[in-house]
């Protein structure tokens, strides 16, 4: 009879930035994880709220079996670089991320660990979650279900991986979520480190672990995830009708349309290396190479809009959608064609018909 394997050695990391109201409760989780071989490091990004100063205290004030200390950045780094000093300051076979305003299950990490061995030591676990609200509360309904791609991925031939990986580079891959990760940290030693203007590291770690073939999931919540205001996930007011809200909108859209650009240029970077190391064949990475460069294209104007003038979006961008984009990249440049002034009061009157409709059905 083959002996089990060991259990890993695990570094339990809380990632926090200006997450003064939420950190300790993050950190609570981090100290409270029932698991033999663990180093929790609460890591701070430059905070200037607090943050810091809450962690610590919690640290110091810890007694109990885990080993544990604090990590604060100079300067204000951003997620991608914050989270590589986080793994290059952890010790732990596997590292468990933990974002500063959630909060995780005692077991979280045991079933983690669990997971990652019977898959086979993959570069990532993922998990279920549940989302509370801005109190702490649970938010009726929210548990997320098993993604139904995942079961074949350890069989999917080199179609099925370029199918799932033009998928995750279209931002059309469900279910995955960074903030329920950990990671196996040769991830850094095969990939390479993530490139500064990486947002989204759920988003690159999955395209790198698609060329692996191997991605650990757990379909039991192990993260209550906060939903507020201030929340990486709710970037940017909604178009309620109000013109503050609707230029609001469109330049937070921007935003993530910028932020998008610096996937697009990592995603390229692990395609060429995942080639090198025979992860996915020449036809694969020339057929996914050129669908993230078309994106590109498409993003970039999409991102640059509202920064050009009308003639510029006319002779420029608006070209770029009809030759690269879908119809719908055509449509949404089509509605932008107008000023922003002309723009914000179209939605306005939209607005407006969608009420009164509203009120005429009741």
């Amino acid at each position: 009879m083959s002996q089990a394997p060991s259990p890993p050695r695990v570094t339990f990391a809380v990632l926090a930035y200006n997450q003064a109201r939420f950190c300790e409760s993050a950190v609570q989780g981090a100290l409270e994880q029932e698991y033999p071989d663990l180093e929790v490091i609460a890591s701070d990004d430059c905070s200037t709220d607090g943050t810091f100063e809450r962690m610590k205290a919690l640290v110091d004030e810890y007694s109990g079996p885990h080993r544990v200390r604090t990590c604060r950045t100079a300067a204000n780094r951003g997620i991608a670089e914050h989270i590589n000093a986080v793994l290059d300051a952890a010790t732990g076979e596997l590292v468990v991320l933990a974002a500063g305003d959630d909060v995780s299950e005692p077991d979280r990490t045991r079933c983690l660990a669990d997971a990652w061995l019977r898959a086979g030591k993959p570069l990532v676990v993922y998990s279920a979650f549940s989302l509370i609200d801005e109190e702490g509360g649970p938010v009726k309904g929210s548990d997320v279900t098993p993604v139904a791609w995942l079961p074949g991925l350890g069989e999917a031939d080199e179609k099925g991986i370029a199918r799932l990986l033009l998928q995750n580079a279209r931002w059309e891959l469900p279910g995955l979520y960074g903030a329920t990760a950990c990671w196996n940290r040769e991830v850094a030693a095969r990939f390479g480190r993530l490139g500064s203007e990486v947002w989204y590291e759920d988003v690159a770690m999955t395209f790198r672990a698609l060329m692996e073939r191997r991605i650990g999931y757990v379909d039991r919540p192990l993260v209550r995830y906060r939903r507020h205001r201030a929340s990486f996930t709710n970037l940017g007011p909604g178009m309620e009708g109000n013109a503050g809200d609707v230029a609001a909108a469109e330049h937070a859209l921007a935003t993530r349309w910028k932020r998008r650009l610096g996937h697009i240029e990592q995603m390229l970077v692990d395609l060429d290396t995942g080639s090198k190391l025979g992860l996915v064949n020449a036809e694969t990475r020339d057929e996914v190479s050129a669908e993230l460069r078309r994106i590109q294209r498409v993003t970039l104007a999409r991102a640059c809009w509202w920064d050009a003038s009308l003639l510029e979006r006319v002779r420029a961008s608006y070209p770029t959608l009809r030759k690269w984009g879908t119809a719908e990249d055509v449509a949404w440049g089509v509605r932008r064609l107008l000023p922003m002034g002309a723009f914000v009061l179209a939605k306005q009157m939209k607005a407006l018909l969608g009420q009164g409709s509203s009120t005429d059905r009741t």
